[in-house]
């Protein structure tokens, strides 16, 4: 457990915490392989960069506020998730707002924001040897106002430039999509007419919803 704690950098090496909570800190760098394979959620981070440099973790954020998302790994693969009011708070121009490498990283309606990315030295998200970044109903603001960096189309565009500048080699990817609405029913007949009869109290998992 380690939750509540104000610090300066964080550096640890194979700590594999059940709850990690109400954290605020400087630098975050996580080291080493993970020797289990549950997945771990972190709740509430205030934090300046995360760094993984390791294989075999799964890890969700919850409401993190981190100004630079870096994992690599040559060995067993990485899975991060950020979501539920997350933010990237990006300040360092030498640095990519989100790098994977052989890491599968879901951004979902997480905000980007840096005046240091220029779309060559830097991007907003970098993915190598087997990085994949999944951007879900992420912004981006580069001190004008926050552009989307999906749309039906797939990446955004503002006078035919990426909002979101992107940086993909060997065998990564960068995928994008927004948020739907997804409804159960069932079909009845009633006063001899077939209705749909909307169900609450389930749960849905679906790899892709078109519309």
């Amino acid at each position: 457990v380690m939750k509540n704690v104000e610090a300066g950098d964080i550096t640890v090496q194979r700590v594999h915490w059940g709850t990690l909570s109400d954290i605020t800190a400087g630098d975050f760098d996580l080291s080493g392989t993970t020797t289990y394979s549950d997945a771990v959620t972190w709740n509430n981070l205030d934090i300046g960069f995360f760094e993984l440099r390791g294989g075999g973790w799964t890890i969700f954020m919850n409401n993190a506020d981190i100004s630079h998302l870096y994992s690599f790994t040559t060995s067993a693969a990485n899975m991060i998730q950020m979501a539920d009011g997350s933010t990237i708070s990006h300040t360092d121009s030498s640095e990519d707002a989100v790098y994977a490498r052989n890491t599968d990283v879901t951004l979902a309606g997480v905000t980007i924001s840096s005046t240091n990315i220029d779309g060559t030295n830097n991007f907003v998200a970098a993915a190598t040897s087997g990085g994949e970044i999944v951007m879900i109903e992420t912004t981006y603001d580069d001190g004008n106002g926050a552009v989307d960096c999906a749309d039906s189309g797939g990446a955004a565009q503002t006078s035919g430039v990426d909002n979101c500048a992107v940086d993909v080699s060997s065998t990564s990817k960068v995928w994008y999509g927004g948020l739907a609405t997804v409804k159960l029913y069932r079909e009845a007949l009633i006063s001899g007419v077939v209705t749909k009869v909307y169900k609450s109290g389930h749960s849905v998992r679906t790899a892709v919803v078109d519309s």
